[in-house]
């Protein structure tokens, strides 16, 4: 998922026609790099790498290009939303209500198909069914809900005033800070991975935003 920054970087130049200079390419590769050792640190640390030896290579081919593709759809998207909302002039909180209406659509429409078909994509149907839309709805999933919203429309707002590669900047030092607070709040060992990615990552921001 960490290369969603090199997507993203790729549909701009292609699509918006907005030139990035060959120092920023570099910095862009040394945030990639810096991303994935953050989430090989938290992958050894949940232990993922000894239960990856288990899976077939068949499973991880079709789990690398699913995610892949998952990323190069990410960065499209983000390029197209910096589109509308720089090119067409469109207001980010408008741009962030419509997004959040397809998605619900997008959701009740998943939920159709699977009670007309049968066919189970998210699990939610047969848990809807025993507990209803909102039987195990309390106070408190107000505060995902609306944390969720709230990041929403700053990230809308964020790419209004910057651009998407800027935002990916944002997404990825936001992994790398709550890396450094695992590290300080949970006493967690600081491991080879974080030594060499924390360096990285705020080498590739100095030289995408100092030059």
């Amino acid at each position: 998922n960490q290369t969603k920054i090199v997507w993203t970087a790729l549909c701009v130049w292609l699509l918006l026609g907005r030139p990035i200079r060959p120092l920023q390419w570099v910095a862009i590769c040394l945030l990639f790099i810096s991303g994935t050792l953050i989430v090989l640190d938290e992958a050894s640390a949940k232990g993922d790498s000894s239960r990856l030896a288990d899976v077939s290579v068949s499973t991880r081919l079709a789990g690398l290009i699913a995610v892949l593709g998952s990323a190069f759809c990410s960065g499209l998207t983000s390029a197209l939303s910096e589109r509308a909302l720089h090119r067409q002039s469109r207001p980010s909180l408008v741009f962030s209500t419509e997004l959040a209406l397809f998605e619900l659509v997008t959701i009740f429409l998943i939920l159709a198909i699977e009670v007309s078909s049968g066919w189970e994509m998210t699990g939610d149907v047969s848990h809807i069914k025993d507990h209803g839309i909102f039987g195990r709805t309390t106070a408190l999933s107000l505060v995902p809900t609306l944390s969720q919203a709230i990041g929403g429309i700053l990230v809308g707002h964020l790419t209004k005033i910057t651009d998407g590669v800027s935002k990916c900047y944002v997404l990825i030092l936001s992994v790398m800070l709550s890396a450094v607070l695992r590290v300080v709040w949970e006493k967690s060992p600081l491991t080879t991975y974080l030594f060499m990615a924390l360096p990285l990552g705020l080498l590739s921001i100095w030289l995408n935003f100092g030059f």
